[in-house]
């Protein structure tokens, strides 16, 4: 067992320096020699969430939740997958299940997290609250011919960049 804690350790030393390669290798050998290790699938499934593998992130949770039901990380784990796979409904699900074990602050903030980005997301039909969410949405548009004109008009700009911080406000 000493074997999987040293592999254990060095792999959260990995993910601290996110090198998320190197750590879901040494968590990979540590579940080859104790596969019954729910941490490990968490700290796996953190790893491939930080390379943003949103489906191996979510196997990695279920498999954790599967070898301890009542381990609340477990639901953070897949709330944040399904959350990067913008699955929101089932993100809230699994926070929600989570919060029924333990009423954590990574719980609460990740199901909050869920919810603002679904208002982001569903705040229009037409994509244009992600549109403004892109951070190179300035540059993209001084790069087009046809936009960068606008570009010279400061309150143009100003619009743009408020928009950008509340895409719900293109709807108005």
């Amino acid at each position: 067992m000493s074997d999987v804690n040293a592999l254990k350790d060095q792999g959260n030393k990995a993910f601290s320096a996110k090198d998320y390669d190197k750590a879901i290798e040494l968590f990979t050998a540590a579940i080859a020699i104790d596969p019954s290790n729910h941490v490990l699938f968490s700290n796996r499934s953190a790893a491939k969430a930080g390379q943003k593998q949103w489906a191996a992130a979510l196997e990695d949770a279920e498999q954790c939740i599967n070898l301890n039901m009542s381990w609340s990380k477990g639901y953070a784990r897949k709330g944040a997958a399904l959350h990067g796979a913008r699955r929101y409904d089932e993100a809230v699900e699994a926070y929600e299940a989570g919060l029924k074990f333990e009423d954590s602050p990574a719980l609460r903030k990740g199901l909050q997290e869920v919810k603002d980005a679904k208002g982001r997301d569903g705040s229009d039909a037409f994509g244009l609250g992600r549109m403004f969410a892109d951070p190179n949405l300035i540059g993209k548009l001084a790069t087009n011919p046809r936009t960068q004109k606008h570009l010279a008009d400061p309150a143009f700009v100003q619009k743009l960049k408020l928009f950008q911080q509340n895409p719900a406000l293109a709807d108005s």
